[in-house]
């Protein structure tokens, strides 16, 4: 018979709690991490609260994932597909599509957490794929392949600094989409000629994790020479 026994936390990792709702109301983008943990063995929970609104339009785009992702609808309201309380595992390779049926009606809505265990191969590292998409035949119009681990290097520069492991996915996205939206040739899908629009990076809020990410490692360095000096 198999040790069914869960292990007790480690000291790297402390026993936090966290209100889905109430974390909602301080997310800075979709897919945001509840807790700071992301390192190998590591359960990621991300919620994504999106909301309909003038102007917004929350455009398709894939995603490849070495792990498998869990889904839970909390609430919704306003939307094709799901439920609150659905839980369900799609595909590795997969379409992420909010599925309003009005992403401008401001009374629609979706809190959604995607829960992923991370990778725990030692001879391969956890990695990732996302591309913007033609909005009219699907095909990729821009991709960035990425490791979604730390290397030892950046692992050591982090811990060195006392911070925790960016969400790769969140900096990387937001690296695709700025080179995406400044490059209009590739806007034109070499598949089907349709024209499409730039990606609406605000909508999902990549770029704001990612620059409050770099400006936090400059906050650390900050605080550390700080610290030093008094």
């Amino acid at each position: 018979m198999s040790n069914l026994t869960i292990a007790p936390p480690t000291s790297e990792k402390t026993p936090l709690k966290v209100n889905v709702f109430e974390r909602a109301r301080q997310a800075n983008t979709q897919l945001a991490p509840l807790f700071p943990y992301l390192t190998p063995g590591s359960i990621v929970p991300a919620l994504s609260l999106a909301i309909g609104g003038p102007g917004r339009s929350y455009q398709m785009f894939k995603h490849f994932n070495s792990v498998d992702e869990v889904a839970t609808i909390f609430a919704a309201a306003g939307v094709a597909r799901g439920h609150p309380g659905q839980v369900f595992v799609g595909a590795r390779d997969h379409f992420v599509n909010l599925g309003f049926n009005d992403p401008t009606d401001p009374e629609s809505f979706i809190l959604i957490v995607v829960t992923q265990r991370q990778w725990e191969k030692s001879d391969q590292r956890q990695h990732e794929k996302l591309a913007v998409i033609c909005e009219q035949c699907h095909e990729p119009l821009i991709e960035r392949p990425f490791n979604s681990d730390c290397s030892a290097e950046e692992l050591a520069a982090i811990r060195e600094l006392d911070g925790d492991i960016p969400f790769h996915t969140h900096v990387e996205g937001a690296k695709m989409v700025a080179d995406y939206n400044a490059n209009k040739a590739l806007h034109t899908c070499a598949e089907c000629g349709f024209e499409n629009k730039p990606f609406p990076i605000d909508d999902w809020g990549w770029h704001r994790y990612s620059e409050q990410t770099a400006m936090i490692d400059s906050a650390l360095r900050c605080f550390k020479k700080t610290e030093t000096t008094v």
